[in-house]
């Protein structure tokens, strides 16, 4: 019976690595995310803020599917959700102001170039939607701003159906906000 069961495991376990190729069809993941908000101007009017940035920790979860264009280029789509704790603090003798960057969602498309079979570069380009919550000496408000997002990343798979990756992107809100994030991922194809 033992021998039946491993021989049954071990035809399971085959059959699932042949399916799952790193770079090719759909996946899931999680990532531990460092981000880095920077205020570029007068983003309150009359006070000037440029030069502050908001520092936090968070993570994400993505979903997608790379496509082969050749042997060595993928093509792939992402969605991604993900929450952080960044935030930046101003104290003085009247009381605070605080701006949080919290919960955020957005879309990607990515253009990659295999180094090895297993081992990939990639570009990125999407959408961002991220909440932001303001408390200026007790008036809160709470809104969602859009971004534009670029970076690149390298993946390299750890198994047959697992990869880990490494990525540094720019989420570029407007003309006074920008994100530089910082991700590690792993992922798990099917």
């Amino acid at each position: 019976m033992k021998k039946m069961a491993l021989a049954l495991l071990a035809s399971v376990a085959f059959t699932g690595t042949a399916h799952a190729e790193i770079f090719e069809g759909p996946y899931v993941g999680v990532a531990a995310v460092r981000d880095a908000y920077e205020i570029k101007g007068d983003l309150l009017g009359d006070v000037y803020l440029d030069g502050l940035s908001a520092n936090g920790y968070g993570a994400a979860l993505y979903a997608g599917y790379d496509l082969p264009l050749t042997a060595n280029i993928f093509v792939g789509l992402e969605a991604n959700a993900s929450l952080t704790g960044a935030a930046l603090t101003i104290s003085d003798e009247d009381g605070k102001a605080q701006i949080k960057a919290r919960e955020s969602f957005g879309f990607s498309s990515r253009l990659g170039y295999k180094v090895t079979d297993t081992t990939g570069v990639y570009a990125r380009v999407g959408y961002q939607n991220t909440k932001f919550k303001t408390n200026f000496f007790g008036d809160t408000e709470s809104g969602n701003e859009e971004a534009l997002v670029y970076g690149a990343g390298l993946e390299t798979g750890l198994g047959a159906k697992t990869s880990l990756r490494a990525e540094y992107s720019v989420e570029d809100y407007d003309s006074s906000v920008s994100n530089s994030k910082l991700s590690v991922g792993i992922s798990y194809r099917f």
